[in-house]
């Protein structure tokens, strides 16, 4: 199987590199330099991450330096107190983005427009050869890349252990949206999204049996206008199938040749997907209900 890099250095982006400033003038191509801006779309765990983390400080449940430690041992070490497998099920605990909590989404929101205000004021340097007059530019549209990314990030103050996927993009964290879907559209609501000018992704799955009958297909349209409309919402996208499904569809492709899901910015064959990025998609919350 051809790899990412490798896959970037035979596969042209001719309408791509028309659209994005600098790659005509530079006679380039946007998996080479040539762009004004360049996206760093890895900007939503750490966002997420801040809960009650100053109350446990505060409330000396913890210190700063147990923390610390806690991360850098992947919640492993069980001879301190508290342990990390405590630690981490404080963090797990605690209020987090998703579920309509005003300082929870506050704390997010600042941190973002933060990250967004100041990253424009650094210059990349490419391949070694200095300065080349590119900008960083946020994104939280980090398409597939939350599980990769994972990879190579320790683990964080969300309760997230080293190796797990990060965050998906502006989305709640995997199963921490724990009061329905309205809830997650209203914290999305509430970070600077237009401050992300490498764009925004938001994606949400629901369970088809939603939409089966009239009275759910119009609550559902009403979600839609709602975010997009009152909640001045700027992305959202669905797949609309059932974990039950998609697991099977992982141990038994040949049954399901055709499943198609949204992946993040694009579509493709859920049986072609990598098995890390099908687990991903899998482990998206299940809105079963309106």
């Amino acid at each position: 199987m051809v790899g990412i890099l490798e896959k970037s250095a035979i596969e042209g982006k001719p309408t791509r590199s028309l659209v994005i400033d600098g790659f005509m003038r530079k006679g380039s191509e946007n998996i080479y330099n040539g762009a004004k801006n360049v996206i760093d779309p890895r900007t939503n765990t750490p966002f997420k991450s801040f809960t009650k983390l100053l109350e446990f400080f505060e409330e000396k449940k913890i210190t700063a330096a147990q923390l610390l430690h806690a991360l850098d041992t992947d919640f492993g070490d069980s001879s301190t107190s508290p342990s990390g497998e405590d630690i981490r099920k404080m963090l797990l605990e605690a209020p987090k983005y998703g579920n309509d909590d005003d300082y929870v989404d506050m704390l997010t929101a600042r941190a973002l427009g933060l990250f967004c205000e100041e990253l424009p004021k650094f210059k990349v340097t490419r391949h070694g050869k200095g300065p080349r007059g590119c900008v960083w530019q946020a994104s939280t549209s980090s398409v597939s890349g939350n599980v990769p990314f994972g990879q190579y990030i320790g683990a964080t103050p969300d309760g997230r252990k080293d190796g797990e996927p990060t965050a998906d993009t502006t989305s709640p964290s995997h199963g921490m949206d724990k009061k329905g879907p309205l809830s997650a559209m209203k914290s999305v609501s509430k970070i600077p999204n237009i401050l992300s000018s490498g764009g925004n992704l938001f994606n949400m799955k629901f369970s088809p049996l939603v939409l089966q009958d009239e009275t759910g297909r119009r609550k559902f349209s009403s979600l839609i206008r709602t975010y997009l409309g009152d909640l001045k919402g700027m992305h959202v996208q669905f797949n609309i199938v059932s974990s039950d499904t998609l697991r099977d569809a992982k141990k038994h492709p040949v049954k399901h040749p055709d499943l198609m899901v949204r992946v993040a910015g694009y579509s493709a064959l859920f049986a072609s997907l990598d098995p890390k990025l099908q687990d991903d998609i899998i482990a998206r919350t299940d809105n079963i209900m309106l």
